[in-house]
């Protein structure tokens, strides 16, 4: 998973000492959809809200430090209990966060430092679970017997919102190379058997690199069991 800048972004980094993550603008493309969040998370589970402590890092930022204990595991292991970080600006969550609330967490990653806050993606699908229900029901476990995974994206202009049509979008691995073409939004959905891929994309007249601010890298991706991944390309020039 490529680090995930955002605008609304991440909760972020843990105790003071620590600089900070930047925020910038939220991966694209968007919305992130739940499967590939699901798939790309280190953890993901409903946990009960227990405490929330006021920390200042430094004499710029503050935030609060969030303590849950978990309810239900459906993805990973975060221990039994841990903590979220999130910095007091533009990248906290776009939910409010209640002492005593069970919330849905997907948990992008973890600060290896003795606490060992986690962060979430604030422009992700974590929330309340009284506003979690259709989100849930997305979460599909994964079969053994599953022999493919889905590779959804766009391809863009540099506006990153404007798409792209007719691209040919390749992934090379495994020995054989798949394909597809972008729709008329210049969205794609491919499905590649497990292995490891690299995707690219081309268009006549037209030059296309991954997107810096993407989710997953399109040029490293690991394809397992039901396994799902949300990539851009972005013209860089025609």
């Amino acid at each position: 998973m490529q680090p995930l800048p955002s605008a609304r972004t991440l909760a972020l980094v843990l105790t003071a000492g620590l600089a900070p993550i930047a925020s910038a603008v939220c991966p694209v493309p968007q919305p992130r959809i739940v499967c590939a969040e699901f798939s790309n998370s280190k953890a993901v589970l409903i946990a009960t809200l227990r405490a929330s402590r006021f920390v200042r890092i430094d004499g710029v930022t503050d935030g609060h430090l969030y303590s849950f204990a978990v309810k239900t595991v459906l993805r990973g292991d975060p221990g039994s209990s841990f903590a979220v970080w999130e910095e007091n600006g533009s990248g906290r969550a776009a939910f409010e966060w209640k002492v005593g609330g069970d919330y849905l967490l997907f948990l992008a990653a973890h600060v290896n430092q003795p606490t060992r806050a986690w962060v979430i993606d604030g422009c992700g699908n974590s929330g309340p679970m009284s506003q979690s229900g259709k989100t849930l029901a997305q979460i599909k476990p994964t079969g053994a017997s599953s022999t493919v995974g889905t590779v959804y994206g766009m391809v863009s202009t540099d506006s990153w919102t404007t798409g792209v049509s007719d691209v040919l979008v390749k992934a090379v691995g495994n020995g054989q190379t798949l394909s597809t073409r972008t729709d008329q939004t210049g969205r794609f959905v491919l499905q590649l058997p497990i292995g490891k891929y690299t995707l690219g994309a081309a268009r006549p007249g037209w030059s296309f690199a991954p997107e810096s601010f993407g989710y997953e890298d399109p040029q490293d991706l690991n394809v397992t069991s039901g396994y799902c991944a949300q990539v851009q390309f972005s013209s860089a020039g025609k």
